[in-house]
């Protein structure tokens, strides 16, 4: 999970719709209590390696029985449970895996662990598991509009991993915006200036307008903005509707990109007063612009 977006791509989404439902039953009941025994690092490299395979299984059902057969191998497979949570028939039920997932994973890793690698989560190999299980969570939490606990652990994922590999900050900008806390979506912009995509652009250029209005400033980042991207208007003034499923991949510029960019931000921009009109109007006048003279 390279990216995470508060919506499914479609290859996930399909997993809670269109596939066969997997029996969640198969999963062992005792593999889903905490666990007081030490993890045999042995066995636990072998489950992981099973992991690797069950990500490239052809069908959903070997992809399944590979992450049983993980769990049977240790119970401290985190990515396992992450694999069965990916297959849940529903939010809910991935929510509960997921969150099983990442308690095995701080158990495993450690307090101490958690102390002294504060910041560097990701760029540990042993953290992935876990982070991929938090980066679950927020997805589920998203889907089932739990802003305020997708922020809380939006804010420990960075505080986790300061390089922000799962883009935590891509859900988390908007989310603030939206919910009126404009001073910390200043402080996480600033945090992440360096930032040249599309969408910290145009989350850049919704900040000026809600901290300026229309004006020179905002307008001169919204010209950034569309720089970057020119497709992105059409999704965020809802002439171009979403399509179901997200992209699984885009290139700046393109329409994908967009896509991902208006999926994540459309609701911040709808709840920031008149930001709608501003964008159409200034998109009306760059048409009318670049539109030939007649002869």
């Amino acid at each position: 999970m390279a990216k995470v977006i508060p919506f499914k791509s479609k290859g996930a989404q399909n997993a809670k719709t269109a596939q066969p439902k997997p029996d969640m039953s198969d999963i062992e009941s005792d593999a889903l209590s905490l666990l007081e025994e030490a993890p045999d690092e042995e066995a636990l490299h072998a489950a992981q390696e099973l992991i690797y395979d069950a990500w490239d299984a052809a069908t959903t059902g070997e992809c399944l029985a590979l992450a049983q057969k993980a769990l049977e191998m240790s119970p401290y497979c985190v990515d396992a449970y992450n694999i069965f949570a990916d297959h849940a028939k529903t939010y809910d039920e991935a929510l509960a895996i997921y969150t099983k997932a990442a308690d095995i994973g701080k158990k495993y890793l450690g307090e101490e662990f958690f102390q002294n690698c504060q910041g560097d989560f990701w760029g540990i190999f042993e953290t992935r598991p876990y982070m991929r299980a938090k980066a679950g969570i927020v997805e589920c939490l998203s889907a089932l509009g739990d802003k305020i606990n997708v922020i809380k652990n939006c804010k420990e994922l960075l505080k986790l991993s300061r390089n922000d590999n799962l883009g935590m900050r891509y859900i988390l900008l908007p989310l603030l915006i939206e919910m009126g806390k404009d001073t910390q979506a200043e402080a996480l912009y600033k945090k992440y200036r360096d930032d040249y995509s599309s969408a910290w652009f145009y989350g850049r250029a919704l900040l000026d307008f809600r901290k300026h209005g229309q004006g020179e400033i905002s307008d001169k980042s919204l010209r950034a903005a569309l720089s970057l991207n020119k497709i992105a208007p059409k999704y965020l003034l809802v002439k171009k509707k979403l399509p179901k499923y997200l992209p699984g991949s885009y290139s700046t510029g393109d329409e994908s990109d967009a896509i991902i960019l208006a999926a994540s931000q459309l609701t911040a921009w709808q709840a920031s007063e008149g930001a709608i009109q501003w964008l159409s109007g200034h998109c009306t006048k760059k048409n009318q612009k670049t539109m030939p003279e007649s002869s």
